[in-house]
């Protein structure tokens, strides 16, 4: 089990290699679709420091959300019951995105 973990590892850590100008795209693109919805919810909200910290916590919780969102809807519309795993793409899409925006 941990050889296949180890092969894992050292084939995803090549595809990051070979794939680093594609991964930067995608994390630029992550970072403004966040300043997009940002400036959208920036209309509501007023300036203030309450305003300030609402308007974050609500951007940076719609892009997880409508990754996760979307796809979870759509398997219920098939399936009628939850996605199963819709969680865990809602906290990878959200680690992705604080990541991509602290850096």
């Amino acid at each position: 089990m941990i050889v296949k973990n180890i092969i894992a590892l050292i084939v995803l850590s090549l595809i990051v290699i070979f794939a680093n100008d594609v991964i930067n795209s995608l994390l630029n693109e992550v970072v403004n679709l966040h300043h997009v919805f940002d400036n959208l919810v920036g209309q509501v909200f007023s300036g203030g420091t309450v305003g300030n910290t609402l308007r974050q916590l609500i951007t940076i919780f719609i892009f997880p959300a409508l990754i996760a969102g979307i796809p979870g809807c759509v398997y219920y519309l098939m399936k009628k019951r939850s996605m199963p795993h819709m969680l865990i793409i809602f906290w990878a899409a959200w680690i992705v995105q604080a990541v991509a925006i602290t850096l």
